[in-house]
Protein backbone atom coordinates (compact mmCIF):
# COMPACT_ATOMS: atom_id res chain seq x y z
CA UNK A 1 0.00 0.00 0.00
CA UNK A 2 1.55 3.24 -1.24
CA UNK A 3 2.25 5.78 1.42
CA UNK A 4 0.78 9.18 1.84
CA UNK A 5 3.14 12.21 2.03
CA UNK A 6 1.52 15.24 1.71
CA UNK A 7 2.31 18.11 3.58
CA UNK A 8 0.54 21.77 3.51
CA UNK A 9 3.53 23.20 4.75
CA UNK A 10 5.48 21.42 1.84
CA UNK A 11 4.58 24.03 -0.95
CA UNK A 12 2.77 27.48 -0.40
CA UNK A 13 0.01 26.75 -2.43
CA UNK A 14 -0.78 24.23 -0.90
CA UNK A 15 -0.32 25.93 2.51
CA UNK A 16 -2.95 29.39 0.57
CA UNK A 17 -5.93 26.43 -0.45
CA UNK A 18 -5.61 24.82 3.18
CA UNK A 19 -6.29 28.90 4.82
CA UNK A 20 -8.29 29.22 2.12
CA UNK A 21 -10.50 25.76 2.87
CA UNK A 22 -10.77 26.74 6.06
CA UNK A 23 -11.45 30.54 5.90
CA UNK A 24 -14.59 29.43 3.47
CA UNK A 25 -15.58 27.09 6.16
CA UNK A 26 -15.87 29.63 8.90
CA UNK A 27 -17.49 32.17 6.98
CA UNK A 28 -20.11 29.78 5.90
CA UNK A 29 -21.28 29.28 9.66
CA UNK A 30 -21.34 32.96 10.14
CA UNK A 31 -25.13 34.25 10.57
CA UNK A 32 -25.45 37.73 8.74
CA UNK A 33 -27.96 40.30 10.12
CA UNK A 34 -28.90 42.89 7.87
CA UNK A 35 -28.67 46.40 9.73
CA UNK A 36 -32.20 47.81 10.18
CA UNK A 37 -33.44 50.55 8.38
CA UNK A 38 -33.61 52.92 11.30
CA UNK A 39 -31.39 56.06 11.34
CA UNK A 40 -33.21 58.00 14.15
CA UNK A 41 -30.35 59.81 16.13
CA UNK A 42 -29.83 59.09 19.85
CA UNK A 43 -31.60 62.57 21.50
CA UNK A 44 -29.42 64.83 22.79
CA UNK A 45 -29.98 66.25 26.21
CA UNK A 46 -31.42 69.48 26.92
CA UNK A 47 -29.47 69.60 30.81
CA UNK A 48 -26.74 67.86 32.04
CA UNK A 49 -27.73 64.95 34.47
CA UNK A 50 -26.60 65.07 38.04
CA UNK A 51 -25.06 61.99 39.96
CA UNK A 52 -25.76 61.81 43.86
CA UNK A 53 -25.29 58.98 46.22
CA UNK A 54 -29.18 57.90 47.18
CA UNK A 55 -30.80 54.98 49.32
CA UNK A 56 -32.17 51.58 46.82
CA UNK A 57 -33.43 49.29 48.95
CA UNK A 58 -31.67 50.39 52.22
CA UNK A 59 -28.32 50.14 49.91
CA UNK A 60 -26.19 52.94 49.09
CA UNK A 61 -26.14 53.55 45.49
CA UNK A 62 -25.32 56.30 42.45
CA UNK A 63 -27.86 57.87 41.17
CA UNK A 64 -28.55 59.82 38.34
CA UNK A 65 -31.29 62.83 37.77
CA UNK A 66 -32.14 63.56 34.29
CA UNK A 67 -34.06 66.11 33.21
CA UNK A 68 -37.78 64.18 32.94
CA UNK A 69 -38.40 65.66 29.39
CA UNK A 70 -34.95 64.25 28.52
CA UNK A 71 -36.04 60.49 30.12
CA UNK A 72 -38.50 60.56 27.68
CA UNK A 73 -37.28 61.61 24.71
CA UNK A 74 -34.63 58.97 25.71
CA UNK A 75 -37.62 55.73 26.49
CA UNK A 76 -38.93 56.84 23.22
CA UNK A 77 -36.00 56.37 20.91
CA UNK A 78 -35.14 53.10 22.38
CA UNK A 79 -38.74 51.66 22.05
CA UNK A 80 -38.92 52.92 18.22
CA UNK A 81 -35.30 51.29 18.02
CA UNK A 82 -36.62 48.47 19.75
CA UNK A 83 -39.48 48.07 17.29
CA UNK A 84 -37.56 49.25 14.18
CA UNK A 85 -35.20 45.32 15.22
CA UNK A 86 -37.86 43.56 14.65
CA UNK A 87 -39.57 43.24 18.69
CA UNK A 88 -42.91 42.94 19.38
CA UNK A 89 -44.64 45.84 21.16
CA UNK A 90 -44.90 43.60 23.96
CA UNK A 91 -40.85 42.82 23.97
CA UNK A 92 -40.07 46.56 23.47
CA UNK A 93 -42.79 47.83 26.24
CA UNK A 94 -44.62 50.01 24.45
CA UNK A 95 -47.81 51.35 26.27
CA UNK A 96 -46.30 50.29 29.46
CA UNK A 97 -44.62 53.95 30.33
CA UNK A 98 -46.44 57.07 28.63
CA UNK A 99 -45.21 60.90 29.48
CA UNK A 100 -49.07 61.34 30.44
Amino acid sequence: MPTWNWNPRRTPTARISTWLIALALLASCAVLHPRPRFDNPIPVLQAKPRIAPCLVANKAQTCVTVLQSDWWNLIRSLKAQCLAIGHSERECGVGVVSPD
